[in-house]
């Protein structure tokens, strides 16, 4: 890669990079290779930390390097042992012993080397390493060496080698093989001949399965097996060693997987070390009586082997002697084992028996890790148990330790799970650090007396550990040295100096306790989750309490006793306390004291009650400290006298932001003296202040600069308010007032509210007086609860306001009220408002959208006026008058709906409403004063009603878009500028006595034709101004244009909107009416097609309008009186009112449509008869009577007026009512002139029969 970055260039075999000249130092921490040429050229580079594991480091990889090249001693010694620079002039190299690798080209090109000896546990020799050394003519490479680089040695240089190794195996030219080979069966022996004569094996190379150790290689006896002997030999199952063997070296028969037997006989001295490393396969060793060393990792990783039995005569184990043997099950240390050394049965998973030997002093380190012994015993000769010794050995229930023991290691039986019998002994005087971590099991345990520490972690987790004593004097209590134990109480010794981090944490049924008077440390996380620990008694000797002492606890009390008077600086910060008593007396609280808090729920004095959230100062407290609430996350009211003199700086704030932050803290000044301190709260972390009732006076600055202040309650009790009280702060505080004396005082916040942008005038405030908020530019919002009277300039030049919310029974706005208020987006007013003074919202030119309650009498002057955002105008039908200018320059509302009784629009009321496209003047409208709607210039018509007799000059001045006006009969004068300017004006109709008309009333609207019933004066004018003018008459067409809406609900209005009648005189000229028209033929009782005839001067037109009927809920027949029925005679219903019911709610009273049942009219007597409507039933009662002879008309009289009701009723039989069954009186059966002489008869002599 290429990289353009400036710097020195570095190579390194196939690329080149830079390196940024501002590195100065590198520090390579997890590296084990260094390639070739990687910091070559890099000569701003004046250090390089190289890190202990590399191995490998390439040629010339630091040439040109200021730090490379400052390195000086002869042999130059880093990273695992690395030879990396010679600086030496000897001809005859001998390299140190220490040297496990040398880099490539380190002596690359020294022409002075001539001999070179090298150590015997060398591993690699790097590329290029003597390349160039002209003088160096032999050489011999230890048979340690596993790795030899690309042109390590020059051809001219003889080698030396042993077969097998890397050194026999780096060239087949110009080398000489030191040791000899033997060759028999499958089976092919190199060895060396040592000075005694006798032959050591360094190699074999087999295929054999089984293989017996030669005694002699052509008589050369052989007594040893060196280092490598038999490494890798795969195939082999067993070997026989024979007793010939003194010595069995390193890594002798390492990797050889396939061997599963192997007898290591008595003549053997010393079992070197890795001897058997990874020898998987291996099942069972013997090692017989005589060995007297195994060396370190002798059975390293043979994971096969089962059983382990180390001779009496072997005073030596070696460490890592039987690491990682998973597979074995019993162990035995012979008698004469001084040392178990360290990892030596590490990770041994199976072994569940060891017997160690009664002469073993010390068990190292990690000797038994993750074991699975189930019992232990310590002989008496221990006096030292290692670090980890017995750790993870989860199926101990036991182990006996003896008298002479003195120390018990970091870790000694940590994880320990079953371990529930031990006993200390009396002399340990050392408990390590984890000694006893996680043995769950141990119920108790006595420390001794000798013992002055308990170290960190020494029963961490013991969980079922209910009993504690502590003999002696004990001074520190270490790191989490009783985390999670199971006791209720524990008794701390007066020694007791320091409580060290988590030292009692999770101890769940901890409930109380004492802590001793010479404390003077708690560490961090002590009582962390004692979930019993419910109170503390805590002295005034503590000088230091660490983070999270108390934390996840039960609801715990910390009583802080008195001591100078001023609680010192942070003495429960970071606590997870939930309740502090402080004594009544203190006067001062310091700096930190609560800080970090997070549970912290109550802090009172005394016996002061409290509620969860509250911290209640006393009277007595005159200062608080810096810092002191930080982080209080359940602190929600700080309850402080008035008299309080002092907060320190950040009492409640944190920069760091969290979930733990004091984010909704209240502060409550109680009432003492009714005057809150200047500047008692400047710059706090706080949310909300609430003001006591009574208290009247606030401070220069006492809320100042509290940048998370959102809401301040004040009572309607103050009177004073000092400067800048909310300046500086976040810009975003909600002030409520509070209802107390109902009454806000006059300019009680004129100006003061900078840092206040929502204000709530609260329930209780009955009058917002004169000024009480003006001049505050910053407030943004307002909602007023229960005032009835707004003041006037209440609310004067607050020019940022944007929501107004008044959920009061508002009766009354003053003048000026919300001047200049231009922020202001939407009003709605409740409808209890009567009153809206002059100017109320004037200027307001943000505004869209406000609602004029049905109440109101008049929209006085200016009330409106430059409402320059205000959408639609709507105006109220309770509303008479419109003032002066009260909606001037409304030039974005696109609707105006006029009251339907206004009956004045003031001069200029709707000036440069230029997008309303409608204007419909009510009725009763009487006057419209001079310009009125000038330059309303999207109005394309407009038609003024006969009502009105007054129209001022210049009302539709400019309207530029206005096509079309119908004056009313009521204008007889059209004054001065009437249309000045209404370029597209072509249609002026006029119905009225036109008698005036202003030589400028058309000024630029000469285009317009005047219609008119004959008018002589308006013919002339048209004529000498040179408008064209058409005399309107009654012979003409006429067209109709229905209305919207054609189909309606039964009982449902007509609607004539959108209805027009285009008439077009024959004399030329045409027009829309839609006014002056009657209108007939609809009744919202029928069902069905109706047909409506709109009549306009003798012409009619019609259209057809659909009536749906309405779902029918119950009808109800209610008689006026009780009915009778004549017998014969149909029933007569005119005395019956019929009451429809609807579903909605609605009803009517019908007369036809309806139909009877279960009435017979030719049976007497009383019957009750069922009506029915669509599908609804009721009933009511008649009774049928006889009739009476002769009683033609149904009075009940038989007299001449029944004569004159026969004779009517012969001559129109269709117009009089009869009671037909009296008719034929004569009963001839006809009814006839005859049967009106019987009824003569009768009456002049009742003797004549009659029917």
């Amino acid at each position: 890669m290429t990289s353009v970055n400036e710097g020195r260039i570095g190579y390194s075999r196939d690329y080149i990079y830079s390196v940024p000249s501002s590195i100065k130092t590198v520090n390579i921490t997890d590296a084990n290779k260094i390639g070739a040429g990687a910091f070559a050229n890099c000569e701003d580079i004046t250090k390089i930390v190289l890190n202990d594991g590399i191995t490998s480091i390439g040629d010339f990889a630091f040439q040109n390097n200021p730090w490379y090249k400052s390195l000086t001693d002869e042999f130059v010694i880093d990273g695992d042992n690395v030879l990396i620079k010679y600086n030496g002039t000897k001809s005859n190299v001998v390299i140190p012993d220490t040297v496990k690798h040398i880099a490539g080209g380190v002596f690359k090109n020294n022409t002075k080397i001539s001999a070179v000896t090298l150590p015997d546990e060398l591993l690699s020799i790097g590329e290029n390493t003597f390349n160039g050394c002209t003088n160096l003519t032999a050489m011999t490479i230890p048979k340690s060496v596993v790795k030899i680089g690309g042109n390590a040695i020059p051809d001219t240089c003889t080698i030396s080698v042993y077969r097998p190794s890397a050194g026999y195996d780096y060239r087949s030219t110009n080398r000489i093989v030191l040791n000899s080979s033997f060759a028999t069966g499958n089976e092919t022996y190199y060895y060396i001949v040592n000075d005694d004569g006798c032959a050591e094996i360094i190699g074999c190379a087999t295929t054999s399965t089984e293989l017996t150790v030669p005694t002699d290689f052509d008589g050369i006896v052989v007594n040893k097996i060196g280092d490598y002997g038999f490494a890798n030999c795969t195939t082999l199952n067993s070997i026989t060693i024979p007793a010939n063997i003194l010595n069995i070296g390193k890594y002798a028969f390492t990797g050889c997987t396939g061997l599963v037997n192997a007898t290591i006989p008595t003549t053997v001295d010393t079992v070197g070390d890795y001897a058997f490393n990874n020898c998987t396969g291996l099942k069972n060793v013997t090692i017989s009586e005589g060995v007297q060393a195994l060396g370190e990792g002798a059975f390293y990783n043979c994971i096969s082997l089962i059983e382990a039995v180390v001779p009496d005569t072997a005073k030596y184990v070696g460490s890592y002697a039987f690491y990682n043997c998973t597979s074995m099950v019993t162990a035995t240390i012979g008698t004469t084992a001084e040392s178990i050394g360290d990892y030596t049965f590490y990770n041994c998973e199976k072994l569940e028996n060891i017997v160690v030997g009664y002469s073993v002093k010390t068990i190292g380190d990690y000797a038994f890790y993750n074991c699975a012994l189930g019992r232990v015993s310590i002989p008496s000769a221990t006096v030292s148990i290692g670090n980890y010794a017995y750790a993870e050995n989860d199926k101990m229930t036991k182990a006996t330790l003896r008298k002479n023991l003195l120390t018990i290691g970091d870790g000694a039986f940590r994880n320990c799970g079953v371990l529930a019998t031990i006993t200390i002994p009396a002399t340990v005087t050392s408990i390590g650090i984890e000694a006893f971590e996680n043995c769950s099991s141990i119920p108790k345990v006595t420390i001794p007396v000798g013992v002055t520490e308990i170290n960190d972690r020494a029963f961490s987790n013991c969980s079922s550990l209910a009993n504690v004593t502590i003999s002696g004097a004990i001074t520190r209590i270490g790191i989490s040295a009783f985390y999670n134990n199971a006791f209720e109480s524990i008794i701390l010794p007066e020694t007791v100096e320091v409580l060290d981090d988590s030292a009692f944490r999770q101890c769940a049924n901890l409930k109380e306790i004492t802590l001793p008077d010479a404390l003077n440390t708690i560490g961090d996380a002590v009582f962390l989750k004692c979930s019993a620990l419910y109170r503390v008694s805590l002295p005034d000797s503590v000088t230091s309490v660490g983070k999270s002492v108390f934390f996840y606890n039960n609801d715990i009390t910390v009583e802080i006793r008195k001591n100078s008077g001023a609680v010192a600086n942070s003495l429960l910060k970071q606590q997870g306390v939930h309740h502090v008593i402080i004594d009544a007396d203190i006067t001062a609280i310091g700096n930190n004291v609560f800080d970090s808090c997070y549970e912290l729920s109550t802090v009172t004095y005394g016996n002061e009650a409290v509620n969860p959230g509250e911290y209640k100062l006393s009277p007595a407290i005159k200062t608080i400290g810096s810092e002191a609430f930080k982080d209080n996350a359940m602190l929600r009211n700080l309850i402080v006298p008035d008299t309080l003199e002092k907060i320190g700086e950040k009492a409640f704030y944190n920069a760091i932001q969290s979930m733990y932050n004091c984010k909704e803290v209240t502060v409550t000044f109680y009432f003492v003296n009714g005057t809150i301190s200047e500047n008692v709260l400047k710059s706090q972390n706080i949310c909300y202040i609430f003001v006591g009732d009574g208290i009247s006076v606030i401070g220069t600055e006492a809320f100042n600069n509290c940048k998370s202040l959102k809401t301040v309650s004040l009572p309607d009790t103050v009177s004073t308010i000092g400067d800048n009280v909310f300046a500086a702060s976040n810009g975003d505080i909600v002030l409520i007032f509070r209802g107390v004396d109902e009454v806000i005082d006059n300019s009680v916040c004129d100006g003061k509210l900078d840092g206040v942008a929502h204000l709530i005038v609260d329930k209780g405030v009955k009058k917002i007086s004169d000024s009480a908020f003006s001049n505050n530019p910053l407030l943004v919002d307002l909602i007023i609860s229960d005032a009835v009277t707004i003041g006037n300039y209440a609310f004067y030049n607050d020019i940022a306001i944007n929501r107004v919310t008044i959920e009061s029974q508002l009766y009354s706005i003053g003048n000026h009220a919300f001047d200049s208020c231009k922020s202001i987006p939407l009003v709605v007013l409740p409808e209890t408002v009567r009153e809206i003074g002059s100017h109320a919202f004037y200027d307001c030119n943000s505004m869209k959208s406000i609602n004029v309650p049905v109440g109101v009498a008049a929209i006085k002057e200016y009330t409106f006026f430059g409402c320059a955002s205000l959408l639609d105008i709507s105006i109220p039908d309770t509303v008479l008058s419109v003032g002066d200018y009260a909606y001037y320059g409304c030039v974005v509302a696109k609707t105006l709906d006029l009251s339907n009784t206004l009956k004045s629009i003031g001069a200029y009321a709707f000036y440069n409403c230029n997008q309303v496209k409608e204007i419909i003047l009510p009725n009763t409208l009487k006057s419209i004063g001079d310009y009125a709607f000038r330059s309303c210039s999207s109005i394309t018509e407009i038609s003024i009603p006969d009502s009105v007799t007054e129209l001022g000059d210049c009302v539709f001045y400019a309207c530029t878009g206005l096509e079309q006006a119908e004056f009313g009969f009521g204008i007889t004068r059209i004054g001065n500028s009437e249309f000045y300017g209404c370029v597209k004006f072509k249609k002026l109709m006029l119905n009225g006595d036109v008698e005036y008309i202003h030589e400028l009333a058309f000024y630029g609207a000469e285009d317009a034709v005047i219609y008119s019933f004959e008018n002589q004066y308006v013919e002339n004018y048209c004529e000498e101004n040179g408008l064209e003018y058409h005399e309107l008459a009654n012979d003409f067409t006429m067209s109709l244009t229905p209305p919207t809406k054609t189909q309606y609900m039964e009982l449902e209005e007509l609607d004539l909107s959108g209805l027009a009648l285009n008439i077009t005189y024959t004399i030329g000229g045409e027009r829309t009416i839609t006014t002056g028209y009657t209108v007939s033929g609809y009744d919202p009782n029928v069902i069905g097609t109706q047909t409506v005839t709109v009549t306009y001067r003798g012409v009619s037109e019609t259209f057809e309008v659909t009536v749906l009927p309405k779902e029918v809920s119950f009808i109800t027949a209610t008689p006026k009186a009780a009915i009778n029925s004549i017998i014969g005679e149909d029933l007569d219903m005119s005395n019956v009112v019929i009451t429809v019911n609807f579903t909605d709610g609605t009803s009517k009273v019908i007369e036809s449509g309806y139909s009877l049942s279960d009435f017979d009219k030719e049976t007497i007597g009383n019957q009750t008869v069922t009506l029915t409507y669509r599908e609804k039933s009721c009933t009511f009662d008649v009774t049928v009577i006889d009739y009476i002879p002769g009683d033609i008309n149904g009075d009940g009289i038989v007299n001449m007026k029944d004569v004159t009701r026969l004779v009517n009723y012969l001559n129109d039989n269709e117009a009089y009512e009869v009671i037909k069954k009296a008719l034929d009186v004569n009963g001839d059966g006809i009814v006839s002139i005859k049967d009106v002489t019987r009824l003569v008869e009768y009456l002049n002599d009742n003797t004549v029969e009659i029917h």
